[in-house]
């Protein structure tokens, strides 16, 4: 008799729990229009950025017997109020304590329920999710920073990210600041004050309602265990047994979500996110970065001259090396001197002391390939030929074979036009000449 009694009694809860979620399903919110979510745990998706935009309308679900109607997933609840069968007292958000308990009043329905408190849901406190963004310019950036650490250790905040990155002087950094929610417009100031600020945005979102509503839903949730746990006192069919403990795991479970929820939207509202950008459009005098540029590119020059049209003399060819150095394609000055190639004299038979500058066709590679650049210029300065002083001015046609940031190796050809000298009157120069170059 006592088995068929709980039989009937658990079989009477099962047939409440499906009528309320049917009316759950079928019940249109006022005006006809889908209800706003009253508490969307996945919006806050623990660590993501504040969204923006309307929520959407929540989903149709299933509650599961006995327990308050909302998503058993955690996407949408709906603070209701909920009633098992045999239970004739509906829970009120003046059961709840502080953290969302229910007060059950002993269980069973039969104690009525306790006096409401004093304060109610329009007297609360809001509570504001704010997530601040900001880009400064600043004259030095790691003097800004370390400011900035100051600042966060006098409002009490906490740095979640620290970073400093130095790209060839050009430094940076991006900071991720957690402070008390009261000293957030304080904190934006001060960051302000760093230097000019760039881009500033501030979102505050009110997230009372969605705490409020978790903490009834929470209240609803204690209430089903407490009815649960009687009726499996009752139990005595293993069956029966493992229904219960199912659907009470499944409770518990959802509970510990909803408290984790619930402290990180209180977390949320007592600490202000603030995310800092520092940077600077001229490189950081205090942490510059060693990049070392060539001031010249001394090199050794070999090649041939030859001196032609000088008259009785008759054209006369050389062969010698020389001293070159290249400040930059727009400025080199050689020295060389040569021994003629038939019947040498017992010293240099020709000098030559020329500078000038060449240029880069942009049509032809700019002079940026690491291959075969062509250059075009000029030469002028001195030049003594078998004893025969003369002013020497020209061009100069070049190849680049090959340039690095360490080498180069280029072939010259030059033309020059030698004058100044009565006895042989003018002639001309040709030369041809490799020339290797080193940084320094």
């Amino acid at each position: 008799m006592r088995n068929d009694l709980l039989l009937a009694l658990f079989s009477v809860v099962l047939a409440g729990c499906g009528a309320s979620k049917s009316a759950y399903r079928t019940a249109p919110a006022s005006g006809g229009a889908q209800p706003a979510p009253a508490y969307v745990s996945g919006n806050y998706g623990y660590g993501d950025s504040v969204p923006s935009g309307p929520m959407a309308p929540p989903p149709v679900v299933q509650s599961a017997p006995g327990v308050a109607a909302g998503s058993t997933g955690g996407v949408t609840y709906h603070a209701e109020s909920v009633e098992v069968a045999s239970v004739t007292k509906k829970t009120t958000s003046s059961d709840v304590d502080e953290d969302g308990v229910a007060d059950s009043g002993g269980g069973g329905g039969q104690q009525p329920p306790p006096s409401p408190k004093p304060a109610d849901a329009g007297q609360q406190k809001d509570m504001l999710d704010i997530e601040a963004n900001m880009s400064v310019e600043v004259e030095k950036v790691h003097d800004a920073a370390a400011k900035l650490r100051e600042f966060v250790k006098k409002h009490a905040g906490q740095t979640i990210n620290d970073v400093v990155t130095d790209d060839r002087g050009r430094v940076s950094a991006n900071f991720t600041i957690r402070v008390p929610s009261g000293d957030a417009g304080t904190f934006l100031d001060e960051i302000g004050g760093l230097g000019t600020v760039r881009a500033r945005n501030i979102v505050a979102r009110d997230i009372t309602k969605q705490f409020h509503d978790a903490k009834i839903y929470l209240r609803n949730l204690h209430v089903s265990l407490k009815r649960y746990e009687e009726i499996l006192a009752k139990a005595n069919s293993v069956t029966e047994i493992l229904q219960i403990e199912n659907e009470m795991r499944r409770i518990r479970s959802e509970i510990d979500r909803v408290k984790g929820d619930m402290a990180f939207m209180k977390d949320r509202a007592a600490r202000a996110t603030i995310h800092v950008s520092l940077f600077t459009t001229a490189p950081d005098e205090l942490n510059p970065t060693y990049n070392p540029k060539a001031k010249l590119h001394p090199g050794i020059r070999v090649g041939w001259l030859g001196d032609f049209f000088r008259g009785e003399g008759g054209d006369t060819g050389f062969y010698g090396f020389g001293l070159s150095l290249h400040f930059d394609r727009n400025w080199t000055i050689d020295v060389e001197g040569y021994r003629r190639i038939t019947t040498p004299g017992s010293g240099l038979d020709a000098f030559l002391l020329t500078a000038g500058g060449d240029l880069y066709s942009d049509f032809l590679g700019g002079g940026k390939r690491r291959f075969l650049n062509p250059y075009f210029g000029f030469r002028m300065g001195y030049a003594r030929t078998l004893g025969l002083n003369d002013f020497a001015a020209g061009v100069t046609l070049g190849l680049e074979i090959y340039k690095s940031k360490m080498v180069m190796l280029d072939l010259t050809g030059r033309a020059l036009a030698l004058v100044g000298n009565k006895d042989v009157g003018a002639h001309m120069a040709a030369s041809s000449a490799l020339t290797f170059h080193v940084a320094f």
